[in-house]
């Protein structure tokens, strides 16, 4: 697709935009229609599973003062840090895991208090190695969730490792909860990736469908995961992922008859009109069926991030005329192959407010020619998203 000159009159474009082993229940009598509120008790399981959990900075200090209990700390550590984690973050005063760290025998070792009882001698002490992002590697801990009247004790996981010479730490569980509705199981997965520094929910809790009568999923992908407010599509039709409690303990699903002829940016719906202005000074409207399908590809290059830049030549030079190739970012340089638009231009408003929503982003869109949307994906991933529909 070759970009008209800066000084040629606006581009007229028209778009169209826009654990899974556990065993299932059989439906309960009566239940063999849909219903309208699906109200689902959770469990929590250890593990991220096919729900990947994120990692952030765990930071130590000096355990003078640090702690406001008296603690009993393990023998034959030297050099001995400690650290706190909130199990709540929009509370000041609350529950934390306590965690010490310092040298053994000349090597990088942490405790976690894992029982809570303020006591680090009855606890294995780990050496400090590696995050291996591959594996679940799993710490449980007694926690304090708040919940209803007053906090009640659960079970949890974390795990603590090193990349790049930082101490990284996790929550590392996700939640499952199973229904019955219409004559179909289905297993429901969620977790809450943002929340990398605490262990409640509904900062940005996501969900997906682990299993549709018995037959488990074995990988999830963008367009499979459900963010608060959006749809999950079952044999029955269209739910929307209402709410989740605080702690976890219960999520709300509702049917929604008319999710078919919404306007959104998830797969299934049709896509939002908008109109942009390219860094070649070209004005496109999308919006209503086009002759081809096109990808809309949020990339994060003003971070640095050369790889999701990449994937969006990667795109054009695998698909060429057979699709539009739309690029979003900030900060753009130069004039690369393909339309470009910068999110830092007030004009793009409204492109950014229906495909972008957050300053980096490496999610990206094909949208059909009959105005939905087929898939939403992540950028590095973009060979298994578009093969489907394109090749």
């Amino acid at each position: 697709m070759n970009l008209p000159a800066p000084a040629a009159a606006a581009l007229l474009l028209t778009l169209w935009f826009g654990c899974a082993d556990d065993p299932l229940p059989a439906p309960p009598p009566g239940e063999d229609r849909p219903r309208d509120t699906l109200v689902l008790e959770t469990r929590r399981v250890p593990g991220g599973g096919l729900l990947h959990n994120g990692m952030g900075q765990l930071l130590f200090s000096d355990t003078v003062g640090l702690f406001p209990y008296p603690v009993r700390y393990p023998e034959g550590i030297k050099e001995l840090r400690g650290s706190r984690v909130a199990v709540d973050l929009s509370t000041k005063s609350g529950d934390y895991i306590d965690v010490v760290t310092g040298r053994r025998e000349g090597k990088e070792v942490f405790v976690v208090d894992q029982n809570d009882n303020h006591d680090f001698r009855d606890d294995p002490v780990r050496p400090l190695l590696a995050v291996d992002w591959a594996a679940d590697q799993t710490i449980p801990v007694r926690i304090l969730v708040p919940g209803g009247d007053k906090p009640y004790a659960d079970t949890s996981w974390l795990r603590i490792g090193i990349s790049r010479d930082d101490v990284l730490y996790g929550r590392n569980e996700h939640l499952t909860t199973e229904t019955a509705i219409g004559g179909h199981r289905y297993q429901f997965g969620v977790t809450d990736q943002p929340s990398i520094g605490h262990f409640v929910y509904g900062l940005e809790p996501e969900l997906v469908v682990l299993a549709t009568d018995g037959n488990a999923r074995d990988t999830v992908l963008r367009q499979d995961r459900v963010r608060l407010g959006e749809y999950v599509t079952l044999v029955d039709g269209y739910y929307r992922f209402d709410s989740i409690t605080h702690d976890g303990g219960t999520i709300t699903l509702v049917l929604d008859e008319h999710a078919a002829s919404a306007i959104g940016n998830q797969a299934g719906m049709l896509a939002p009109e908008f109109k942009a202005v390219t860094t070649a000074g070209d004005t496109l409207y999308g919006g209503g069926a086009s002759d081809r399908p096109t990808v809309i590809a949020n990339s994060c290059g003003c971070g640095g991030d050369v790889e999701s830049t990449q994937a969006f030549q990667d795109i054009r030079r695998a698909y060429g005329d057979k699709i539009y190739a739309l690029r979003i970012d900030s900060e753009i340089r130069g004039q690369p192959d393909g339309w470009n638009v910068d999110i830092e231009n007030p004009f793009n408003d409204e492109l950014y407010n229906s495909f972008r929503q957050t300053f980096c982003s490496r999610i990206g869109y094909l949208l059909g020619q009959d105005g939905r949307i087929l898939e939403r994906f992540d950028i590095m991933q973009w060979h298994i998203a578009l093969a489907e529909h394109l090749d």
